[in-house]
């Protein structure tokens, strides 16, 4: 076995400490925290430089996971795995890793505070660490996830790039291609056995995007207590809203295309309470106000 996919070597490095802690480092690249988090960072920090970070978010996902289900690469053997909640999912690329290079380096590379960048960095490290330590990703794997993640990264701030461009197209351009795009993506992905295309991340998608294009970027008109309560609430609003929309379709059990197309418009729904209804109850409050 290659030094790439053997795991033997980790064994070595486990203490009852070591893995407690990361597992706790392991739940912040997991869906329930990184929803809660878009939804948080929206309403806290700078709204237009954390809308960009949600955007990229969502291509990343939907980008590692077509690969997962392209490449088929199964995980390291269960002798070696302490985290549990990476089900029948595919180890290559690293959706961690991937994701952590995306969302945390794109945070770092906007500010200009030295102390949030180390920390973004050091998140980065810890996260990717994580998946090594608790056995569920072998090296190629973290290593095929950061590539990508630091590729699509270049590609998001790159002058002009690909998905540059997207950014910049007027919302209501924007929401159709990436609807056009969505299609695309739901009719080639290779469905198999426990395997179905992401269809509630690419609604979340959309969802953010169309309550952009109605109401526009939210802008937070109050202290920094104020933002601070308001973007807990929003992060509530997404952890429940995410358990409670997944589970419901899950429940449905209708005509196939039905059930994808109540599905997509589930996590449609979640992201426009965040990024429609939330913003219009806030400015109506004097609360908030669109950004120019």
């Amino acid at each position: 076995m290659s030094l790439l996919n053997d795991m033997s070597w980790v064994l070595a490095f486990r203490s009852f400490e070591v893995t407690q802690f990361m597992e706790a480092i392991t739940l912040i690249g997991y869906g329930p925290f990184l929803i809660t988090f878009m939804c948080f960072g929206y309403f806290f920090f700078p709204a237009r430089m954390f809308n960009q970070a949600a955007l990229l978010f969502f291509v990343s996902v939907l980008v590692n996971i077509l690969l997962k289900d392209f490449a088929q690469d199964a995980r390291p053997d269960a002798m070696y795995r302490v985290d549990m909640r990476a089900g029948s999912s595919y180890g290559w690329p690293s959706g961690h890793a991937q994701i952590a290079i995306t969302l945390w380096g794109f945070l770092a590379l906007q500010t200009r505070q030295n102390l949030t960048r180390l920390l973004c960095l050091l998140l980065i490290v810890l996260i990717i660490a994580s998946r090594l330590y608790l056995g569920v990703h072998d090296l190629a794997d973290v290593i095929g996830g950061t590539l990508i993640g630091l590729a699509l990264l270049w590609l998001w701030i790159a002058r002009p790039g690909p998905l540059t461009e997207l950014a910049r197209l007027p919302l209501r351009s924007a929401v159709l291609l990436v609807a056009v795009i969505h299609l695309a993506y739901y009719i080639f992905y290779p469905v198999h056995a426990d395997h179905p295309a992401p269809i509630w991340i690419m609604g979340l998608m959309i969802g953010w995007l169309i309550g952009l294009m109605l109401v526009g970027i939210n802008h937070m008109q109050t202290a920094w207590i104020g933002r601070l309560l308001v973007a807990s609430a929003a992060g509530a609003v997404g952890f429940f809203g995410m358990i409670f929309t997944t589970r419901l379709a899950k429940t449905i059990s209708l005509d196939g295309a039905i059930d994808d197309l109540v599905t997509y418009g589930l996590g449609a729904a979640l992201s426009l309470v965040v990024t429609l209804v939330i913003p219009v109850i806030l400015r109506k409050l004097g609360l908030a106000s669109e950004t120019a």
